[in-house]
């Protein structure tokens, strides 16, 4: 089934994109494009499930963001379905996804309900593959962030914009709340997040960012230096439109002047962010933490060219 879904994959593309075919990055769009079809009726069956239950649901990452900001979904591809439910949802959430066939990791589960985390998987076996399905009780999962950094979960679902998904309506996060998300998912990955860049690229071009709201949303949620990370890499290393006048305002140190140098835009004043928030085990200055997420952002996208 699989290698008959990528010869399907392989035509559609040739007859809808015929540059593609000849293109290095053909291979991995038809992977991509594959993936889709597989995870869709199951992104449909959820969304179609959540709304006549009257479960509040957004869709979070790849699977919002392959349908609402790349040209086409080959072009992002993931392998899960990240979805976000009020706290006061989490139980009913569950029942609903274990009559849909899930299985959930009891062991995550149990944080949730103790109030230690925020996330949990469900797992689903089919003939064609496993689906899971990460369900988020709050936007930010990761340890380095975990009650630390305060979102405004209220106001995010009144910001939240509808959408298609999979042919069906859904809900996806305001393009503020789009950004400090992917910002905080970045910056949780220590800069090495290189499809989180692409994305925040393609996310400030497909709607209009309330760049002002966006800086008040991080500061609000003690997220300005992350958030900071997060735009100056996309911006540098992803090709992102990010405005000078937003990195001043959420750069981390009052006195910092971004430098706007074209030539070296890693420049000894970038030095001066105190990254304090990387976390290095040990006692290492700040000038050394900045080197660090320099050699690190650095290294690491030269490695992937």
């Amino acid at each position: 089934p699989i290698r008959e879904a990528r010869r399907r994959a392989a035509f559609v593309l040739s007859v809808t994109m015929p540059k593609i075919t000849r293109d290095q990055n053909a291979e991995e769009e038809i992977a991509a494009l594959v993936q889709f079809a597989f995870f869709r009726p199951h992104l449909a069956e959820l969304l179609e499930a959540t709304a006549r239950a009257e479960i509040g649901l957004i869709v979070l990452k790849g699977a919002a963001l392959a349908e609402t900001v790349y040209a086409r979904p080959s072009l992002r591809r993931f392998g899960d379905l990240d979805v976000l439910v009020r706290r006061a949802d989490a139980a009913r959430a569950r029942t609903l996804l274990e009559g849909l066939g899930y299985i959930a990791d009891r062991l995550q589960w149990a944080e949730i309900e103790g109030g230690r985390d925020c996330q949990a998987n469900f797992f689903k076996h089919t003939g064609r593959g496993s689906v899971v399905v990460e369900l988020h009780t709050e936007l930010i999962n990761n340890d380095l962030f975990f009650g630390q950094v305060r979102v405004d979960e209220g106001g995010l679902w009144g910001r939240a914009r509808a959408a298609r998904l999979a042919g069906t309506a859904a809900l996806v996060l305001g393009p503020e709340d789009q950004i400090l998300h992917l910002c905080l998912h970045l910056a949780g990955h220590y800069l090495a997040a290189p499809q989180s860049l692409r994305d925040i690229a393609q996310v400030i071009p497909a709607g209009a960012v309330d760049w002002d709201l966006l800086v008040r949303l991080a500061r609000a949620a003690g997220a300005g230096p992350a958030c900071f990370a997060g735009l100056l890499a996309a911006s540098r290393l992803g090709g992102a439109p990010v405005p000078d006048a937003v990195l001043d305002a959420l750069a981390p140190l009052f006195e910092y002047k971004f430098n706007r140098s074209k030539h070296d835009p890693f420049g000894d004043r970038f030095a001066l962010v105190d990254f304090g928030w990387l976390n290095f085990v040990g006692d290492v200055s700040s000038h050394l933490r900045s080197r660090c997420f320099q050699i690190l952002v650095r290294g690491y996208f030269e490695a992937i060219e």
